[in-house]
């Protein structure tokens, strides 16, 4: 909300602004493009703070130099801002930027010896470009229609990673399950089918 509202501030208030005209048309025509990925928004990155200054200083020209400090609501609005900042900063900090890393260091932590996985459509520690760093040594990949049943295998620890909520009912039961990519109350939220397009797995360790 932070990077919206001054872009759309600068829309209403300034629309004579080079500033504005260079970044309308751009969020015009990516508008118009199906396929979306927040890298496509790196350009206008750097105009933020400059549009965040501007609307905080019409703010403060129109409510006051003092706002902040005066009035209790935008001063506790202030105080939040920095602390869930700080905070969320702090845990985005210490996570991954790529989500398939914290998949690929569970299935590193649970693997003890000689191994074989059973995916169902690739590789969940990476298909072309695999996290090298993250694959156990002694492990066997395979695609799990290779097989017709999975069962365990004297002397190895048998893993099955799957993507859709039928396999993962029909494994489930015969092991535990070690790693989830999201909570199952996500789904109740599949507006406009976007978990039909988002990588989901579940990795299930077959019991000895």
């Amino acid at each position: 909300l932070i990077y919206v509202a001054p872009m759309l501030w600068m829309i209403y208030k300034k629309s004579k602004s080079a500033l504005v005209w260079t970044i309308v048309p751009f969020l015009v025509i990516h508008f118009l493009i199906g396929h979306k990925e927040t890298r496509f928004m790196f350009p206008i990155i750097g105009f933020v703070p400059v549009a965040a200054a501007f609307f905080i200083d019409g703010l403060l020209s129109q409510k006051g130099a003092d706002l902040f400090e005066k009035v209790k609501g935008w001063y506790w609005f202030k105080k939040l801002f920095w602390i869930v900042n700080v905070v969320l900063l702090l845990f985005i900090s210490l996570s991954p930027s790529n989500e398939d890393v914290k998949l690929a260091e569970t299935f590193y932590s649970a693997v003890k010896g000689p191994s074989i996985l059973y995916y169902d459509h690739s590789s969940p520690i990476g298909d072309g470009l695999p996290y090298k760093y993250y694959r156990p040594p002694n492990l066997d990949e395979l695609p799990i229609d290779v097989v017709d049943t999975v069962s365990p295998i004297t002397g190895k620890q048998v893993f099955v990673a799957v993507g859709s909520l039928e396999l993962y009912g029909q494994y489930k039961t015969q092991g535990k399950l070690i790693f989830r990519s999201y909570p199952e109350w996500l789904r109740y939220f599949n507006i406009n089918g976007w978990i039909d397009r988002t990588s989901w797995w579940y990795i299930i360790e077959i019991e000895q």
